[in-house]
């Protein structure tokens, strides 16, 4: 299948298509008019246009490209309306954010062939297999092949991560808030969608280990400098002992830090494994839960959560369990 443009403005003109609830990398809200364009297993690319937040503006530019997974109509629209009035969602996987945005027009050329100016309005676009590979290499993607680009988890290329030294981790403000979304059905697959929201995808290693080395980069930072020595990657030791990353405080106490990593702009859940919560509940305040969105950007954005277990306790996190192992006895 060819690949699509799905338009992410940050705000639009008028205001009159500011409400749809998208969420970069994560999931993307539409009209019934594309359901027949959306479908699982397309690629696609997202493209904004030249109005910004704060009343700024920028070049209309692609910035990012993924896979959709799971197509799911959005349940808080009655049945009952006109079919043309429903709203459906997408979950995203394989989202990196390009190395670097590639304008729409290149040499006073628009990169696309849209027919007049309506068509800059068409919030879902085809786009030719020869415009994807152009892009493709004006964001220096050039080895990736358009042709197979079906087959390929894109987030496991090195390319599409800047060197660790680029890199400035920003630390997160305002709680959980607009970092991990509360619970909304309206955003999770159906019970007979195409997808779990729970499985691993091909490049969640990559996006893992990519999330640790960002935040063992974040606590150099951090820490004082008489305790960055004892900062030791424990999972790169193929060490599993319910954390990724340790480090001794300035009261001679070892803390444990447990990583999770997203190339999206926020969490709308974090997997915690049996193992790894119960280090939680036995660690307490010296368990540490780290959560990095944008993990593959030049800028990703760091949560810390100290204590995860005791949040549960108070109220503020829930746990569920999703997975089963079944075995013959």
């Amino acid at each position: 299948m060819s690949a699509l443009v799905l338009v992410e403005n940050e705000v639009t003109y008028g205001g009159q298509y500011d409400h749809w609830q998208d969420l970069t990398g994560v999931s993307y809200q539409f009209p019934n008019q594309y359901r027949n364009k959306i479908l699982p297993g397309r690629r696609f690319v997202y493209y904004r246009g030249v109005r910004r937040a704060n009343h700024q503006r920028g070049q209309a530019e692609y910035f990012g490209m993924g896979r959709v997974v799971a197509v799911w109509r959005d349940p808080s629209v009655p049945e009952s309306v006109p079919k043309a009035r429903w709203h459906w969602y997408c979950s995203v996987e394989d989202y990196v954010p390009f190395p670097k945005p590639v304008p729409a027009k290149i040499d006073r050329k628009y990169l696309e062939t849209i027919p007049n100016a309506l068509g800059w309005r068409t919030a879902v676009r085809e786009l030719p297999t020869e415009v994807f590979a152009q892009i493709l290499a004006l964001a220096n993607l050039q080895d990736l092949d358009a042709e197979t680009v079906d087959e390929t988890p894109l987030s496991s290329s090195p390319l599409l991560a800047p060197p660790l030294d680029a890199v400035n981790p920003r630390d997160a403000s305002g709680g959980l808030d607009g970092f991990i979304q509360p619970h909304n059905p309206a955003r999770q697959p159906s019970a007979d969608g195409t997808t779990s929201s729970y499985r691993r995808t091909r490049q969640s290693k990559h996006i893992g280990d990519r999330a640790e080395e960002v935040v063992i980069k974040w606590l150099q930072a951090k820490l004082e400098p008489m305790l960055t020595p004892s900062i030791t990657w424990v999972a790169q030791q193929g060490k599993t002992p319910g954390w990724d990353i340790e480090f001794v405080n300035e009261h001679g106490d070892t803390v444990s830090v447990e990583v999770k990593g997203t190339t999206g702009s926020v969490f709308q859940s974090v997997e915690i494994t049996m193992q790894e919560w119960e280090a939680a509940k036995a660690r307490r305040e010296k368990y540490w839960l780290v959560l990095v969105t944008a993990c593959l950007s030049s800028q990703p954005t760091v949560h810390l959560i100290q204590d995860p277990y005791g949040l549960l306790a108070n109220g503020n996190l829930e746990i569920t369990p999703v997975l089963w192992r079944l075995r013959r006895v």
